[in-house]
């Protein structure tokens, strides 16, 4: 299989402008925190390079196209709903229910994202074959940063939902 090179160019326009996303961040336009969305963004255009390495070898493999179908779905349902709620927080108006979708989506999607993600690293690994080579080392050094961070974005992105829910029920 291969991956559509319309597709992939609108993928990388997308993940590389989430760039803009850390200074969003830094200059306060959006509540997310400088580190959490660095680690996040790093780790999208990390995968966004491994999948543009996938064209110089001629094809896809199963494992790594599965990756880029997980990912497609998590990433564009996540982006869609949190860049409309971003706006609308920016326009300083509350739509609860692009709230609930932001805090309730993720806890499936984030997942679904991390576990496409993986896939598209071990079929990367399994490119290089076996064997130590610095490729692979890289690789299993960012899977296990991966596994790290993976519980801590998803902690954050809890906590986060406690508080809209609070937030929620004070101006009910």
């Amino acid at each position: 299989s291969q991956l559509d090179p319309f597709l992939l160019l609108l993928l990388n326009i997308c993940q590389l402008a989430a760039i803009a996303e850390i200074f969003h961040a830094a200059k306060g336009y959006t509540k997310s925190p400088v580190k959490t969305t660095a680690i996040q963004v790093a780790s999208r255009v990390f995968v966004l390079m491994l999948i543009n390495f996938y064209p110089v070898c001629g094809t896809y493999w199963p494992t790594s196209y599965c990756g880029i179908q997980l990912i497609g779905v998590a990433w564009a349902l996540t982006e869609v709903v949190r860049y409309a709620y971003y706006f609308t927080q920016l326009q300083g108006k509350s739509n609860p229910i692009l709230g609930q979708l932001r805090y309730n989506l993720f806890l499936i999607l984030y997942p679904l994202g991390f576990f496409g993600e993986l896939l598209i690293i071990i079929a990367t690994m399994q490119h290089f074959g076996i064997g130590w080579n610095w490729p692979t080392y890289i690789l299993v050094l960012i899977t296990l940063a991966y596994l790290f961070f993976f519980p801590q974005m998803y902690a954050h992105m809890l906590k986060r939902r406690t508080v809209f829910y609070e937030n929620l029920e004070e101006t009910v």
